[in-house]
């Protein structure tokens, strides 16, 4: 592309999409090489750019939940930092009256004053001086050593600090590349200040504009949860917070000004409290710089984000509200980290009243809200893991009956039994594979929190409602129909199995009248799927049921050991088998010394897994003297 083709745009916003995607389902994330590139996109005249181009490093730097505690979770973003603390600076600080709170909401203001029938009063409230200063291009810069985007000197210390001062940019008719032109040829700005001219000049000229501003509003958001979230970005952290201390306050701010912020800032706002949040608890040095970031979760903080989360929920299928679903996302996001972070999280959280809010999506259909489900139940199983007083609310407000009946639901969805009155997805949905996969993903997460819930270790007596029989026949349509779940289901289907009767060796009469123990041994003697969870369950499953003298019979009876003839024998267990033979191994070494009156069965069975073994190699090998 020559300098007189104009820039592909669309090609490029599909490409960052594209590699946003790649990074959000990647597990080598550090390894990424494409920081140069985006860098240079940064620099694009055109925000929408910019803003893919954040997205995708947002994508980058995100911290994985499930690893917070764990070493190596931050990514170095080293050659863009300086771009992103100027990006993410915005118009200027809240002691200049160009905070990121006070700065869109006078935008929003005047784009409503604009449909006013008198426009003039609010632009007299909302387009005074505010409008003056984030309009006009001030920007200061020391000709001595390069210092931070932005930094100032003390004008009595140095005499080579230099000063632009253009007002009512967004009057200017040339463009932005065109105008940082003219001020390095007027001014003789050096070239490691030239991309922080750049950007006080596109937000000083997208201030008057309220489709602009709110775009900008939307990349200074963006390049702060990139830059607080990058392992090497500390000094530029600790300038960004010595001229911003009210920055946390600022986001909570926004997130709480449901009239006066449109939901997608509100939302973004919310992403940023919980990159913040995720820094802090994975590095300690971070969490030095951050420190003012224990406000977040505060009493009074906490309260206030779950009134937001409970209105937000509450307006999901309002046709109105079309910025619920990205609201309820981040505060979900937020509320798991914090649960994850926090040290007593599990009383503290329980505490504040978090489980009610969360309930009504257990009962939410709509299968565009899936993945707030699955979040939902995410946050409500690690809650209930770390809390049982937060176990006993939960089933004091029927939450173990409301994920039962929401499994049953899914199963049957799955296996296409649904009946046309609890199904809400249409043919057309079914066939879709991301559904699929939506689904799948919230069967496992309910099984794991059905665990939580109802046999965790605050809580090991069986649940009171014997009425609802919905999670033993999941279990069974699981079994039965291991094929359409996959292995991962199936080991979260055997392992509530097995807890179950573990945890209450009594309930098995009650699980074989409805079926789970003989679908459990039928999916085990019809042959395991080739799936490593699937098969190292096999045997803890195979454990829980002897654990009764029917179960043991049954087992028996049915030679389920078996199974193991064909794992180690066949060669469509060969790759499963490489990753997980040492746990199946374990497993079945702990299954025969609990039940004594399977190890002469079990003697026998490895034997002739060895004589199989044995005798096709002397086969390969008579072969090979032949040839």
């Amino acid at each position: 592309m020559t300098e007189a083709d104009p820039m592909p745009k669309n090609a490029i916003l599909k490409i960052l999409r594209v590699m946003q995607i790649i990074l959000e389902n990647c597990q080598n994330r550090s390894s990424f090489t494409g920081l140069a590139h985006l860098k240079l996109l940064l620099a694009s005249s055109d925000p929408e750019i910019v803003v893919a181009a954040l997205e995708t490093l947002v994508a980058l730097v995100k911290i994985n939940p499930s690893k917070l505690h764990m070493n190596g979770k931050l990514i170095s973003c080293g050659p863009i930092n300086t771009h992103l603390l100027s990006l993410a600076q915005g118009w200027g600080s809240k002691e200049e009256g160009l905070g990121i709170y006070s700065c869109v909401v006078a935008n929003e203001g005047n784009h409503q004053g604009g449909l006013s029938l008198f426009p003039v009063d609010l632009e007299n409230k909302y387009g005074g001086t505010q409008h003056r200063l984030g309009s006009t291009l001030h920007f200061e810069y020391n000709l001595g050593p390069a210092q931070y985007p932005g930094q100032t000197s003390d004008k009595g210390k140095s005499s080579n600090l230099c000063v632009i001062h253009i007002p009512d940019m967004h009057l200017q008719k040339e463009d932005d590349l065109s105008i940082l032109k003219q001020c390095v040829d007027k001014f003789n700005v050096p070239p490691e200040h030239r991309f922080a001219l750049l950007t006080r000049i596109r937000y000083a000229r997208a201030f008057n504009s309220a489709r602009t501003c709110r775009i900008y509003s939307r990349i200074s958001l963006l390049s702060f949860i990139v830059l607080v979230q990058s392992s090497d970005a500390h000094d530029e952290l600790t300038y960004f917070f010595t001229n911003e201390p009210e920055y946390i306050n600022e986001l909570i701010r926004l997130v709480r000004s449901e009239d006066s912020v449109p939901g997608s800032i509100r939302a973004l706002a919310m992403l940023a409290l919980g990159a913040q949040l995720a820094a802090y608890a994975s590095s300690h040095e971070r969490a030095r710089i951050l420190s003012g970031s224990s406000i977040i979760s505060a009493g009074g903080n906490r309260m206030v984000l779950l009134s937001v989360l409970q209105k937000a929920i509450s307006s999901l299928n309002s046709l109105n509200d079309t910025s619920s679903p990205l609201i309820v996302d981040a505060l979900l996001q937020f509320f798991l980290l914090h649960v994850l972070s926090s040290s007593s999280s599990g009383t503290t959280v329980r505490g504040s009243g978090m489980v009610p809010p969360l309930l009504p999506l257990l009962r939410d259909n709509d299968p565009s809200h899936m993945h707030l489900v699955c979040l939902a139940v995410k946050t409500l199983q690690k809650l209930m893991e770390y809390s049982s007083p937060a176990v006993s609310l939960f089933k004091d407000l029927g939450g173990v009956e409301l994920l039962s009946q929401r499994l049953h639901v899914e199963v049957q969805r799955v296996i296409g039994t649904a009946d046309g009155h609890n199904s809400m997805v249409t043919d057309a949905v079914k066939s879709d594979d991301n559904h699929m996969y939506s689904q799948k993903r919230l069967i496992k997460a309910l099984l794991k929190a059905l665990g939580s819930a109802t046999y965790s270790p605050g809580n090991p007596a069986r649940s009171q409602s014997s009425q609802d029989n919905s999670l033993p026949v999941s279990l069974s349509l699981i079994f039965q129909n291991v094929d359409k779940f996959g292995g991962d289901i199936y080991f979260s289907a055997v392992t509530v199995m097995s807890e179950i009767i573990h945890k209450d060796p009594t309930c098995f009469i009650t699980l074989k009248e409805l079926g789970v123990p003989d679908a459990f041994i039928s999916s085990v003697t019809a042959g395991v799927i080739p799936s490593c969870k699937a098969l190292i369950c096999v045997p803890n499953g195979l454990g829980a049921i002897c654990l009764n003298n029917q179960g043991l019979e049954a087992v028996r009876e049915t030679s389920a050991l078996r199974f193991l003839v064909d794992t180690f024998t066949s060669r469509k267990y060969l790759i499963p088998m490489n990753e997980g033979v040492v746990l199946l191994a374990n497993a079945v070494e702990e299954l025969l010394r609990h039940v004594q009156s399977l190890r002469s069965i079990g003697v026998d069975i490895i034997i002739e897994i060895i004589n199989k073994l044995s005798s096709s190699q002397e086969y390969k090998n008579n072969e090979t003297a032949t040839l």
